[in-house]
């Protein structure tokens, strides 16, 4: 994986400002070879300036410069970042070789946007007042960048104005190194719905533990590979029965073949006798109505021979006609009423024979049915059909406690997820707790990490003057035997330069062993009184190069000497002053005025 870091240089604000040449840094190591007073520092404060960080540049450089130009590899792509030096926080970021970029204004949105490209989460942290924040680069660039006055006095400096978030410096720490957060932010209105959300599983979980409860009771002593085994066997009992009915009831079907036909014959002969009786009905309606005519015209002959006395002769004409008409009018209905009698009494006897004949039948049918019932008891049906019953009635059974045992096996199911809900729930609880904090014992194996490497770098430094082994805290503070390691500690000189250089390795090597966040990246800017001894020095810097290639890209470690013989890689790079004269060499200088380089 490529570099972090590809270049670095000041843009010149005119054609008669300073300028400077455009460094390339190395894969490794990087370092700023030059006396003092060469423009080491201006180099390394622009660098870091250049990334964001609010450090103060010096004046000349501020009057001849208008802006940082630095080169950074993120996700194989290079991006420009340009910071204008005269706005207290403008930078344009852009993708090398577009014609367009982002703008920001802000230490916060570029932080979020340099995080990404560092590969390093943006956590939330706590500041000073219960708020969320986030680990700005102002926060996180003491992390790996050692300045020439107070970073040589601390483990981490900061700007005096940047110091606002809750433990910075131990969170910066725990950030680096991929460690759980002291203070992680945590919303008061999260924690509320994480504890609601557990207190209504809580009920849950008791409401459907009394339920399974209850319901493995019921169940007894069953068991599904019991059951089923059993309904098997049930099973296969019924079919055999199933295939014994069924070839009594073929043997039967003569029966009921001949008692289908006789019931039509049975059914066939009521129906006749039905109609019979209702043409009888039909007949003795007519003559009753004939019955009834006959008379009234018997009661109209005698209405006429009544008239006729009034008359008084006896050769008397009145009603003569109506006499002679009502006489045939009689005859005629009397005639009627005898074939309709004729009539009726034939239908009587042909319904006589009818009803003989449907008894004679139906005692045939009812024989049939006998014949039927005897061949069904001889055959042992009965038997047959009550075995059947009751293998039903068990499976139906055994089909019910199964499905009894299935929804146990369900509720079992739904229950365990409940309860892993729960414990998501409680953990949720617990991590979103406002006055939770993180436990000693998850950061016990990076901090034996971290001592243990701090010891070896600081025997690479030949560190001497330590009043007693190193100890690193719950709150990672360094101690040595009962002795913090602060600013205002006893320590002085070479000892304490050597204590924060191999303090800062220490952090990149157990964040490469951790897979922790650390950015790959050392900047030591080092004046000339806490230089060290050279050959410890040069130790010291080529552990850095074997550091460097352990991680998922090239660590990176820019630092500036004043005097170092050092066996450089082909990708390590030696940046020296080009301007001036040989005895006072400058790394910045009139534009035309850049000297020939000097050999390596």
């Amino acid at each position: 994986m490529s570099r972090l870091l590809n270049s670095f240089t000041y843009k010149a604000r005119s054609d008669d400002s300073w300028e400077t040449a455009k460094f390339e840094l190395g894969e490794a190591l990087t370092v700023l070879k030059g006396p003092n007073g060469s423009g080491k520092t201006p180099l390394i404060k622009g660098l870091i300036f250049g990334l964001g960080y609010p450090v103060e540049l010096p004046p000349d450089v501020r009057a001849n410069f208008v802006s940082t130009e630095l080169a950074l590899n993120h996700g194989g792509t290079t991006y420009l970042i340009t910071r204008e030096i005269d706005d207290d926080f403008r930078i344009r970021v852009s993708e090398k070789g577009a014609s367009t970029s982002t703008e920001f204004r802000n230490e916060r949105d570029y932080s979020l946007w340099l995080l990404n490209a560092l590969s390093m989460p943006a956590v939330q942290l706590t500041d000073k007042g219960g708020n969320a924040t986030i680990p700005y680069i102002s926060v996180l660039a003491p992390g790996f960048y050692v300045d020439q006055d107070l970073g040589w006095r601390s483990l981490y400096a900061p700007q005096r104005n940047k110091v606002f978030i809750k433990d910075q410096e131990q969170e910066v720490l725990r950030v680096l190194l991929g460690a759980p957060p002291k203070n992680p932010y945590r919303n008061t209105e999260e924690f509320n719905d994480a504890k609601r959300e557990f207190e209504l599983i809580e009920g849950q979980v008791a409401l459907r533990g009394r339920l399974l409860e209850k319901q493995r009771k019921d169940k007894g002593n069953d068991e599904v590979a019991n059951l089923e085994a059993k309904k098997a066997r049930l099973s296969t009992e019924l079919a055999a029965y199933n295939t014994g009915i069924e070839s009594i009831q073929s043997s039967l079907g003569r029966f009921d073949l001949a008692i289908t036909e006789q019931t039509e014959v049975c059914n066939k002969l009521q129906s006749e006798i039905s109609a019979l009786e209702g043409r009888q009905r039909r007949l003795a309606a007519a003559s009753s109505e004939i019955a009834s005519e006959t008379q009234l015209v018997w009661l109209n002959s005698i209405a006429a021979d009544a008239f006729r006395t009034f008359c008084g002769q006896g050769n008397c004409g009145l009603f003569k006609n109506s006499e002679e008409s009502f006489g045939r009018r009689l005859l005629y209905l009397k005639d009627q009423i005898k074939d309709i009698e004729n009539a009726s009494s034939s239908i009587t006897k042909t319904i006589s024979l009818r009803r003989e004949a449907h008894s004679t039948e139906t005692t045939k049918l009812k024989n049939l049915f006998s014949e039927k019932e005897k061949a069904s008891q001889s055959s042992g049906s009965k038997n047959i059909l009550d075995s059947i019953e009751s293998i039903t009635k068990s499976l139906t059974d055994i089909s019910l406690r199964l499905e009894a045992l299935k929804a146990i096996e369900s509720e079992e199911l739904t229950f365990e997820r409940l309860l892993e809900q729960r414990e998501q729930l409680r953990l949720r609880v617990e991590n979103s707790r406002p006055t939770r904090r993180s436990s000693s014992g998850s950061t016990s194996d990076i901090r034996s990490k971290l001592r243990d490497n701090l010891i070896n770098w600081l025997s690479i430094l030949q560190t001497p003057n330590l009043t007693g082994p190193a100890i690193i805290d719950e709150d990672f503070r360094l101690f040595f035997g009962e002795h913090r390691f602060t600013e205002s500690s006893f320590q002085g000189g070479s000892t304490r330069t050597r204590i924060v250089l191999a303090f800062h390795a220490a952090v990149l090597q157990t964040s490469l062993q951790a897979g922790g966040n650390h950015p790959g990246l050392l900047i030591f800017d080092a004046p000339k009184q806490h230089e060290l001894n050279e050959q410890h020095l040069a130790a010291y810097l080529k552990a850095l190069r074997g550091l460097s290639a352990q991680g998922k890209r090239p660590a990176q470690i820019v630092f500036s000497v004043s005097d170092l013989t050092l066996a450089f890689g082909e990708q390590d790079a030696s940046w020296q002053p080009d301007y001036g004269s040989t005895a006072e060499p400058r790394f910045f200088g009139r534009t035309g005025t850049k000297r020939v380089p000097p050999a390596k």
